[in-house]
């Protein structure tokens, strides 16, 4: 008989929170800020398509924009503006990202029925994103769900960026539990390979981020719609 699942670590972005509803505006209003800023040739636009969002409007998937961290969008913008120093692009696009996504973050269900539901199947919970912890903490304070996790650690915590295993390691010794009884739930071929490198119990993957189900779904033990979803295949399945 298979050891049962005891803690689920999810994504952030794409995940927990609409991607294209929360993040368009604020990559759009960062990249007008930088072209504002260096009185820039390089349109908005340009630097939106150098990082993964297509003229079409879709989503590139494995693009910087869709599952990079801001360090490494930063590095992507800076080259594409030709400014040498990408930590003062980082400097300016950080706070835009914050107070945009901050300000009105949309959950893709609700997180604290959903969340309940998960603590009552006596799951530790827990965040792991590519954005930075301070935003994260706020966007998920903001929601009202910080109460519901045991832990939450971003691209700038010190412990590693996806798809090194660093993030699942560190949330195993935080709540006690091998990471061979964890899932990771993520939107994100990043998420999925993070789960195969820490040796997790599963990764599972939801189509309500910027990657379809072409990309993810031979690197998923299971994919959802959504994570509303969720209760019902761990029950199903790993219980």
């Amino acid at each position: 008989m298979s050891t049962p699942v005891r803690a689920v670590l999810f994504d952030k972005d794409g995940t927990l929170i609409d991607f294209d509803r929360t993040w368009r505006r604020a990559y759009a209003e960062a990249a007008e800020t930088l072209v504002r800023t260096f009185a820039s040739p390089v349109t908005a636009s340009r630097l939106l398509e150098v990082g993964g969002l297509a003229a079409d409007g879709r989503w590139q998937p494995g693009s910087v924009l869709a599952s990079g961290s801001n360090a490494q969008i930063a590095a992507h913008w800076a080259a594409a503006l030709g400014i040498a120093d990408a930590n003062a692009i980082q400097d300016i696009i950080e706070p835009r990202f914050h107070a945009t996504v901050c300000a009105q973050p949309i959950p893709v269900t609700d997180l604290r029925r959903l969340f309940a539901e998960l603590l009552d199947m006596g799951l530790a919970l827990g965040v792991a994103t590519m954005d930075s912890e301070q935003t994260a903490r706020a966007t998920l304070a903001s929601l009202g769900v910080m109460d519901r996790l045991s832990f939450l650690c971003g691209a700038d915590s010190g412990f590693g960026v996806k798809p090194a295993p660093g993030m699942v390691h560190r949330f195993s010794d935080a709540v006690g539990v091998p990471a061979d009884q964890i899932v990771v739930v993520g939107d994100s071929p990043h998420d999925l390979n993070m789960a195969r490198a820490a040796k997790a119990r599963a990764g599972i993957a939801v189509l309500s981020g910027a990657h379809r189900a072409e990309h993810l779904a031979l690197l998923a033990e299971h994919v959802l719609e959504d994570i509303s979803e969720l209760p019902l295949l761990l029950r199903g399945h790993f219980q």
